[in-house]
């Protein structure tokens, strides 16, 4: 961190971000996820002094960890953030930043954007640094591999929770290689419901039979269909599904699956009336 901040000009920084994170593979993980670490806090007491032009100090925490953190341990944080600004250089002023010319490129000059951009999000999704053609960029490229499909993954499992439970309990192995290939194959979908569209097109064209894993896959979607269509969802079971929700709830595949008759199931939406879904003869 030191060498770092000796390669930039402390008075063009005008904003500190400080977090809760964790190590990974040689980096620090700015995560977002619990209080701020005591000798961060005390390394940032003493950079604020060389920054005359600070204007913001911030601290950031997800809203699901900000649940879990105590209240007497928040107190602390913000009392530690309040000594850290009262050291910083003349930030305290309400006069504007100092106007500063551009600085001179230090070091080597920065490869073309767009190249090193495409590069860098090729090797990402497909988790193939030799698809970007920087090789000093090859461990972190590594790294944001593994945590883009991590969180790829984990998008998955909440929008189709039964369908990868199930996956899981019949090949966990299988279901890693089919994560995998998935998203080495597709890019990311911007919103959860096409991305898991996406997933199950994907599974689908791998050739899977398993009527129990398309049922459930529609099930699943049948969900985020409604919350986005408004509309009730009419979803279909080789069987008698009753047996496979309490095993996927236990996290036990049943081994024994009812076959017929075949069942309905139709989910409506919040706040639907009777009529809704009735037909009512018009009045005569």
């Amino acid at each position: 961190m030191r060498d770092f901040l000796a390669q930039i000009p402390l008075d063009r920084v005008w904003e500190i971000h400080l977090a809760g994170g964790q190590e990974m593979d040689g980096y620090w993980l700015d995560s977002h996820s619990g209080k701020m670490p005591d000798d961060l806090a005390a390394f940032s007491q003493e950079v604020v002094q060389s920054l005359p032009n600070l204007g913001a100090l911030n601290f950031e925490i997800y809203d699901t960890f900000l649940e879990r953190l105590p209240p007497e341990e928040l107190d602390r944080t913000v009392d530690a953030l309040r000594e850290i600004w009262e050291r910083a250089g003349v930030s305290r002023s309400d006069a504007p930043p100092h106007r500063l010319p551009p600085g001179p490129i230090v070091g080597k000059p920065a490869p073309p954007t767009a190249a090193w951009e495409e590069g860098a999000t090729r090797a990402v999704w497909q988790d193939d640094p030799t698809q970007h053609d920087w090789p000093e960029d090859t461990a972190a490229l590594r790294l944001y591999a593994r945590l883009a499909r991590s969180f790829r993954g984990s998008m998955l499992v909440r929008a189709m929770p039964r369908s990868l439970r199930y996956l899981l309990l019949r090949d966990g192995d299988g279901a890693e290689t089919l994560l995998s290939r998935f998203h080495t194959a597709h890019d990311p979908r911007l919103f959860t419901p096409l991305e898991a569209q996406s997933f199950a097109d994907f599974v689908i064209s791998q050739g899977e039979l398993d009527p129990w894993l398309l049922a459930l896959m529609d099930y699943d979607l049948a969900f985020l269909n409604i919350v986005r269509q408004s509309k009730a969802q009419l979803v279909r079971f080789p069987g008698d599904p009753t047996t496979l929700f309490e095993g996927l709830a236990a996290a036990q595949l049943p081994r024994d699956l009812p076959d017929n008759p075949p069942w309905e199931i139709e989910l409506l939406p919040d706040g639907f009336t009777v009529a809704d879904f009735t037909h009512t003869p018009a009045a005569s």
